[in-house]
């Protein structure tokens, strides 16, 4: 196969292989017994640690910031996060996980390590080595820079 037929199935298989991942992930956090918008908040606010603005959340998530307002106020209500006013800029607020929401939040993510491993399982270090090089080049070159770790 050439090099352009190569980079063809690369671009023609990203979207559905993230569509289909994505799916495969919602499905193992909705057994959490939250919505999936809800469990992939708490996940994003672990990794970000405390006291994080919702713009943040929301470009770590991957959505607008009127798209993670509901479920910001629903994750309030249900006593998983905490939002506060930012002392440094009164008009922000910060949120952080509560106790239930940070073991919600660790629940997710052991679920999520369960399914990483089971889809890149049959791949070596040195595989997962050179994707990860490949995607961060790809992402400087689309002006994103290179993704955190």
């Amino acid at each position: 196969m050439s090099r352009t037929e190569h980079e063809l199935r690369i671009a023609t298989m990203l979207n559905p292989l993230a569509q289909a991942w994505r799916a495969a992930a919602d499905a193992m956090l909705g057994e959490l017994g939250i919505k999936s918008a809800a469990a992939w908040c708490l996940v994003h606010l672990a990794r970000l640690g405390p006291n994080v603005r919702q713009t943040e959340l929301a470009d770590a998530i991957g959505i607008s910031d009127p798209s993670l307002a509901r479920t910001i106020a629903q994750v309030v209500a249900d006593g998983l996060v905490e939002r506060r006013i930012d002392e440094n800029d009164r008009r922000s607020n910060l949120m952080c996980l509560t106790v239930e929401g940070a073991a919600l939040a660790k629940a997710a993510e052991e679920r999520l390590a369960g399914l990483r491993a089971d889809l890149l399982g049959e791949a070596s270090d040195a595989d997962l080595a050179v994707i990860l090089r490949v995607f961060a080049g790809v992402n400087v070159r689309l002006g994103k820079g290179a993704p955190a770790a």
